[in-house]
């Protein structure tokens, strides 16, 4: 599955993942994946990883977070937070 970001990268979901994502996550359903990626409140760089950027969304009380691995154009896992991730502020919206 293919899944546009906000900047108009294709991002892709493969079957792993997702599968992944429904057995752990099961409060994260397909929408909330895109919705966070394509309308994200912002975006974290990882301190750890230089290719991995975390794409949050406030939905209630909580956020909705995406990690993605830009250079490989891979979305790696999907959850739901209480806070946000460490890393770099890169991207917020206005």
């Amino acid at each position: 599955m293919q899944i546009e970001d906000l900047f108009g990268n294709r991002l892709h979901l493969p079957d792993a993942r997702l599968r992944h994502i429904k057995e752990k996550h099961p409060e994260i359903g397909i929408q909330d994946i895109k919705s966070v990626l394509s309308k994200p409140d912002f975006i974290i760089k990882s301190s750890l990883y230089e290719d991995i950027k975390i794409y949050h969304r406030k939905k209630g009380k909580y956020y909705i977070v995406s990690v993605i691995n830009l250079s490989k154009k891979l979305i790696i896992t999907s959850f739901t937070s209480d806070k946000i991730k460490k890393g770099e502020l890169e991207w917020t919206r206005s």
